[in-house]
């Protein structure tokens, strides 16, 4: 099951994960990502680049990029949502 169904709801989510948690935190799940998927987060929220702009840097395709960002996500909610089903950290 997925919890964020739109690029809108995972930006919400980005959001409040930064508000509600201790930075060292946040750090410590964010650097449990996979390196791809770091890079692919803090294009997109931190330097506000299109996923077809990512995918053009990091030369993936714009649907892997998309798959990068939204199970990098997920895994950063259920980081600090333990009880919520499936396997950390593709």
């Amino acid at each position: 099951m997925r919890y964020f169904n739109c690029n809108a709801d995972r930006r919400k989510y980005w959001n409040e994960m930064l508000f509600h948690h201790p930075y060292d935190q946040v750090e410590l799940a964010f650097s449990a990502l996979p390196s791809e998927t770091q890079m692919v987060l803090l294009l997109h929220y931190g330097e506000e680049y299109k996923f077809r702009d990512i995918a053009m840097l990091m030369h993936l395709s714009e649907s892997v990029v998309r798959n990068h960002h939204s199970n990098g996500i997920y895994d950063l909610y259920r980081y600090f949502n333990p009880r919520v089903p499936g396997e950390l950290f593709h």
